[in-house]
């Protein structure tokens, strides 16, 4: 093996991928299937619908592998109010995001905001870090389940609103507006696409597609994720791009790199 190939693909490295590879290798064949169908009727698979249990576990297994590389600058680059007591991670799953945070601020306890399926796989991964007296979960859904008044300093979303149509994610958006305490911040890291042109750029095309094909929504562009916030009520911040993901491969595409937005009450 090369010496890349040793970097990113072995178990016992510390930037291992192994697992989401694995993720990919159990999961994709049946998006793949599906692709010409897809491509046909416009109609993607609604993966978090149909993943079985072993399916499940790599995907939680997969998300804390690539969140490793983003969770430690995430406590760096989220603004936060002083000496803050409640954060809200939706969709957080693994729980690395809520464990950075909560290391950097004392008197930080966090909520995990996720499906039942996905909560009894994350679980162990969460227990690894031994903070079950300061993050917990709850089992729900984010397009039923209320969230609460006035109760969160931070609510996070991390690569999640791909999975949304841009009326649900309004109605998340209004949500989190209402469970924010006065100046409070919701931060989102996401995918984005380009804004539509004649000249869009591959690599967030095929993202874009991919969310499709996955969860029957896709990739949103900055305009409409800060529009999404704005119909609920909160004032834009600041976009913070990130390089963690910066390679050859993506040097002139910061879509890839899933920069953070902050969006405060």
């Amino acid at each position: 093996m090369t010496k890349v190939s040793k970097k990113w693909c072995l178990k016992d490295s510390r930037d291992s991928v192994y697992n989401h590879n694995r993720y990919i290798e159990s999961c994709w064949v049946d998006l793949m299937n599906h692709l010409e169908e897809y491509l046909k009727t416009g109609k993607g698979l609604g993966v978090h619908d149909t993943y079985t249990e072993e399916q499940w576990n790599w995907y939680q297994l997969s998300m804390e592998d690539l969140a490793r590389f983003t969770a430690r600058s995430a406590s760096k680059m989220a603004p936060m109010p002083g000496n803050p007591a409640e954060m809200l991670d939706i969709g957080g799953s693994h729980g690395l995001y809520c464990v950075e945070l909560c290391k950097k601020y004392p008197t930080l306890k966090a909520t995990i905001l996720e499906l039942p399926q996905a909560v009894e796989k994350a679980q162990p991964i969460l227990a690894k870090f031994n903070m079950g007296d300061r993050i917990n979960y709850w089992a729900g859904n984010a397009l039923i389940d209320d969230f609460g008044e006035n109760r969160y300093d931070l609510i996070l979303t991390s690569s999640l609103m791909h999975h949304f149509s841009a009326e649900q994610n309004i109605k998340v958006s209004k949500k989190v507006a209402k469970a924010l305490k006065p100046g409070g911040y919701f931060v989102i890291q996401e995918y984005l696409r380009s804004e539509t042109s004649s000249r869009m750029e591959q690599v967030g095309i095929i993202t874009d597609m991919t969310f499709n094909l996955t969860s029957t929504s896709g990739t949103w562009s900055l305009n409409e994720l800060k529009d999404f916030q704005e119909k609920a009520g909160l004032i834009h911040y600041k976009v913070y791009g990130t390089s963690l993901f910066r390679s050859s491969l993506c040097k002139k595409n910061m879509n890839y790199c899933r920069p953070w937005l902050a969006f405060y009450s």
